[in-house]
């Protein structure tokens, strides 16, 4: 009979709004505690939106290297505004000459370019085989 009692007690103890009840008697003997601190709120997260990350494609350099074919004075004969403009040189343009013995050799394009840079400046002595321009064929 201790049993159901007990039960009864704590159905009843749950029940109620009282948060602590004590019996002490000559059947019973029984202390109930209830931990009725109340939940603490939790407040929604202001989370920022990720931040979007391109992808960075790797850097491909398509340029072509153009060399010096004879030993002498670099004199380019295209602008540093046209090539920063990306203009388009046509086919059989002279790009630059070397000047060797007062006698000028002029590089002509093979092929429709874009001149990328020159990698030496006007006046610069250069040898056969150093690399002069860079170019972009189209």
């Amino acid at each position: 009979m201790n049993q159901e009692l007990i039960k009864k007690v704590m159905d009843l103890f749950e029940k109620s709004k009282i948060s602590k009840l004590s019996i002490d008697s000559e059947e019973l003997k029984i202390s109930l505690r209830k931990n009725n601190t109340p939940p603490i709120p939790i407040k929604p997260q202001i989370i920022a939106p990720a931040k979007t990350v391109d992808i960075i494609k790797p850097i491909v350099d398509t340029s072509t290297t153009i060399k010096a074919d004879s030993v002498g004075f670099f004199d380019p004969m295209i602008t540093q505004k046209d090539i920063k403009a990306s203009m388009m040189i046509p086919k059989g343009t002279a790009i630059y000459s070397i000047t060797s013995m007062n006698i000028a050799h002029d590089k002509k394009l093979e092929r429709d370019c874009k001149i990328v840079e020159f990698l030496v400046t006007k006046g610069t002595p250069v040898e056969y085989g150093q690399p002069v321009a860079r170019i972009n064929e189209l």
